[in-house]
């Protein structure tokens, strides 16, 4: 929400789409503050492509990437049998440090388009 009364533009938010309440009401939260907000439901498991799509809806609605603001992707694991703690740690670091660099890299094609000079 810092971002949005900071005076940003918009916010896209990507989120599992499972999440939509969440992300309903988080969008919500940023209208309220005076900017606007896109919702990109994405399963983060689809790595690269996904992070093409992500980055891909938010030049198309505004023109460019300006901020890359990675969160936490798994909250957090609770390991049930089969998976391992070992599993569970590998799916959760290949969601945040793999599709954070997935969509860094996205963001890196339609660099030229930033709204800043």
């Amino acid at each position: 929400m810092l971002i949005a009364r900071e005076a940003a533009k918009g916010v896209a938010i990507v989120y599992h789409p499972e999440e939509q309440k969440d992300a309903e009401n988080a969008k919500k939260l940023i209208e309220k503050e005076g900017s606007q907000a896109l919702l990109i439901p994405q399963d983060l498991s689809e790595g690269e492509q996904a992070a093409k799509r992500v980055v891909d809806e938010v030049v198309n609605a505004w023109g460019g990437v300006d901020i890359l603001v990675g969160a936490d992707t798994v909250s957090s694991v609770l390991v049930i049998s089969p998976v391992t703690f070992s599993d569970a740690l590998a799916m959760k670091y290949s969601f945040d440090f793999f599709f954070y660099n997935y969509l860094s890299r996205s963001t890196m094609r339609p660099f030229s388009t930033s709204s800043t000079p």
